[in-house]
C-alpha cells in the first residue's frame, strides 16, 4: 500500500528475484510500477519469459544459453515454420508479461543519487509501486564507504523518498552467509 516500505531478505537461490518480477507482474494493473531489475542486462527478463513459454508449449528442452544464443534452432532442421510460429508467440507472451511496467536494468555506476532521480521522475509520472531487485547491486558513492554506511544511507534514502512521494516500496536484498 501507498507509504509501505517492504524488505525481503533471502540466501541465492531462494527465488528472490522471481518473486520481485511477480510482485511486478501482478500489480501493473492496478498501479503504475517501476521494476529496477539491477541483477539483469537489458532483454533478460523478456528472454527468461520467453523461453518458459517456449519450454511449456511444445519447445524441444535446450538450455536457457542455448536458447538465448539461438543454438537450440539446430535440432529444428525441416521444422522452421513450427518453430517460427511458437517463438513468435513466446516473443508476444514475453513481451506482454512487463508491457505496463518501467524496467530499469543492471548498468556500470548506478548509485544512490541515480536511483534517487529515478525514483523522483517516476513518481512525477505516476508510478506508485518501486520495487527494487537486488539492492546490493547499487554502487558505492565513495570508494571508503564502508558496507554498513552505504547500506544504512541507501536505506534512509529510500525512505524520505518513500515518505515524500507517498509511494510503496519493495526492496529485494541477498543475505550473505556469516
Amino acid at each position: 500500500m501507498r507509504g509501505d516500505f517492504v524488505l525481503i531478505g533471502a540466501r541465492s537461490g531462494a527465488g528472490k528475484s522471481s518473486l520481485a518480477n511477480m510482485i511486478a507482474r501482478e500489480n501493473k494493473k492496478s498501479k503504475q510500477t517501476a521494476l529496477f531489475s539491477l541483477e539483469n542486462f537489458e532483454n533478460d527478463l523478456p528472454m527468461e519469459q520467453a523461453y518458459r513459454y517456449y519450454l511449456h508449449n511444445g519447445g524441444q528442452y535446450c538450455s536457457m544459453r542455448e536458447f538465448a544464443s539461438g543454438e537450440f534452432m539446430k535440432r529444428y532442421r525441416g521444422r522452421n515454420d513450427e518453430i517460427a510460429g511458437l517463438l513468435e508467440k513466446a516473443s508476444d507472451y514475453a513481451n506482454a508479461q512487463y508491457d505496463g511496467i518501467n524496467v530499469y536494468n543492471r548498468r556500470a555506476g548506478f548509485t544512490i543519487e541515480k536511483l534517487v532521480q529515478a525514483m523522483i521522475d517516476e513518481a512525477a509520472k505516476g508510478t506508485k509501486l518501486f520495487i527494487i531487485d537486488h539492492l546490493t547491486y547499487i554502487d558505492k558513492m565513495y570508494a571508503n564507504e564502508s558496507d554498513l554506511e552505504h547500506i544504512t544511507t541507501l536505506m534512509r534514502t529510500l525512505r524520505q523518498i518513500q515518505d515524500e512521494k507517498k509511494v510503496a516500496v519493495v526492496g529485494i536484498a541477498h543475505l550473505r552467509k556469516p
